[in-house]
């Protein structure tokens, strides 16, 4: 059951790499905008929001979930999921003036409170992501390697030790030959 789920796993991370790397190259001719809004409180003449957006461009993520309020109430985006796309711009925070903010190789992520706008905001670089989502593939192609070579040399599957002597259980650790 374990190898199962981390055989689907690995094939899931695999998969996520594959597509943050064209997203990634399709970042610098195209930028792509994912946000939904919704409604949270209605009075005469104001509007409350609730908002998050996903971006991609020039290599970079982008997310926002924040509050909006909004008067007049005609300002406000309509409620529900939108996509969009535009030429590709450099991302930047909304309040580069806030100190609770942590920015570091390309990553950032902090509070804000910038007029009537509260919320959380992250960007990370796309190469991250790649990263991240390859070493568990990677570990997997690695353990399979070396398993199928040690077979091959006659060695224990679990220890390395040298079967040549005792072909059915390995006198090391007590496991059955393959």
């Amino acid at each position: 059951m374990i190898c199962r789920l981390l055989k689907f796993l690995a094939q899931f991370s695999l998969a996520l790499c594959i597509a943050t790397a064209l997203l990634w190259v399709r970042s610098y001719w195209v930028e792509d905008e994912v946000s939904r809004d919704r409604q949270v409180n209605e009075w005469k003449d104001a509007y409350e929001q609730h908002s998050w957006s996903l971006r991609f461009s020039r290599g970079r993520f982008y997310f926002f979930h924040g509050t909006n309020c909004f008067k007049p109430r005609e300002w406000a985006s309509d409620p529900g999921w939108d996509y969009s796309k535009s030429r590709p711009r450099a991302l930047e925070f909304i309040d580069d003036q806030s100190t609770h903010r942590f920015d570091r190789l390309g990553v950032g992520a902090g509070a804000f409170h910038f007029g009537a706008v509260t919320g959380v905001e992250a960007m990370w670089p796309h190469w991250l992501v790649c990263f991240g989502a390859i070493l568990l593939p990677a570990a997997r192609f690695g353990t399979k390697r070396q398993l199928r070579h040690r077979v091959a040399l006659n060695l224990c599957s679990t220890c390395g030790y040298d079967l040549r002597a005792s072909p059915n259980r390995c006198p090391e650790c007590g496991a059955k030959a393959p």
